[in-house]
């Protein structure tokens, strides 16, 4: 068993709550192989698990999507390149292609098993191609992006300021591990550094990657996906219990992560 460096968790010149702190702790007692084995093996060897998981989350891809649309068309980018890493299965591509026709996406993800069923899933969509790349092992494009996005990405990277190197503006989706209902998600062995997602180490990460105008924002994903007929009511709900988000706001689903590099690209 290969140990991971801890620099990447720690050296961000962030100051740490006595909660991320514990977490990070947890997060060690937690993990039992190196992160990038059990990912291969989710990712990979048992890519079918992962498409039947992702049919199940129709109703919160579809907000994931609509809020990057929002994100996006606020940094003026809704008709820009944009380089989509870790797209997996492409069912968040296809909701965010939907939502930005004028954009030409390229849908990236590290697993050969992943990129297939990408390819198939966006192969009607005009505005997107997939590629393979691996965002921790260098930057392959000779094309200039405008944005960088992402699902619940950040906190898988083994070096967090090395692969978030800054290209024109950043967009990302992360999952809260304080929600009740997402909190098992550490104990896959997947997602080894699951624990370590906070607002405090995100910022920490994108600063230290050349990053500015960082915001952290926290949004409506609070119940489950649900079933398809109930969709639109469970929406609704997540909508009215995000407005008491002053109380259990740290309990919320999601972060919407956004940047601006210093030079646009």
């Amino acid at each position: 068993m290969t140990a991971e460096p801890r620099s990447c968790y720690w050296m961000t010149g962030t100051r740490l709550s006595l909660l991320d702190l514990a977490l990070e702790r947890l997060n060690g007692v937690i993990r039992r192989n190196t992160h990038a084995c059990e990912q291969e093996r989710a990712y990979q060897l048992q890519s079918a698990q992962r498409v039947a998981d992702a049919a199940g989350h129709d109703r919160t891809c579809r907000r994931k999507a609509a809020i990057a649309h929002r994100a996006i068309r606020t940094l003026g980018l809704e008709a820009g390149r944009i380089l989509e890493v870790g797209c997996g299965t492409g069912a968040f591509t296809s909701a965010l292609a939907l939502g930005l026709p004028a954009a030409r996406i390229t849908a990236t993800d590290g697993f050969p098993a992943m990129v297939a069923v990408a390819s198939r899933r966006l192969a009607p969509a005009s505005n997107v191609v997939v590629r393979m790349y691996d965002v921790t092992r260098g930057y392959p494009f000779s094309e200039r992006y405008d944005l960088v996005c992402g699902v619940d990405v950040i906190h898988h990277l083994e070096d967090p300021v090395g692969a978030l190197a800054d290209r024109g503006a950043l967009v990302f989706l992360e999952s809260n591990p304080l929600h009740p209902g997402l909190f098992p998600r550490a104990f896959q062995p997947e997602e080894g550094r699951f624990l370590l997602n906070s607002p405090t180490r995100l910022r920490g990460w994108i600063q230290a990657a050349g990053w500015h105008d960082i915001s952290i924002e926290t949004l409506p994903f609070y119940l489950p996906c649900g079933p398809k007929r109930l969709g639109s009511v469970l929406s609704l709900a997540d909508d009215c219990l995000h407005a008491g988000r002053m109380l259990w706001g740290r309990l919320a689903g999601m972060w919407l992560v956004t940047a601006r590099a210093v030079r646009l690209a």
